[in-house]
């Protein structure tokens, strides 16, 4: 996956960087590392886009509250 398409991936599941990166417990840098070119997106976060392309994206966990 090129940096062109994961950002028109992410635009077309309605995500922006900050939010993709949130759901990956990821580094907002990292994600936007990925959508310039600087960094190759992995092969495993590539899969899981076509996933989320093919699927939808899943709803966002609620957290859980400590006892």
């Amino acid at each position: 996956m090129t940096a062109i398409q994961l950002r028109h991936t992410l635009k077309r599941l309605g995500l922006s960087q900050r939010q993709f990166a949130f759901r990956l417990k990821l580094d907002v840098g990292t994600v936007n590392r990925w959508a310039t070119g600087r960094r190759d997106v992995p092969e495993a976060v590539a899969l899981l886009l076509d996933c989320w392309r093919r699927d939808g994206v899943p709803a966002r966990p609620t957290a859980r509250r400590k006892r």
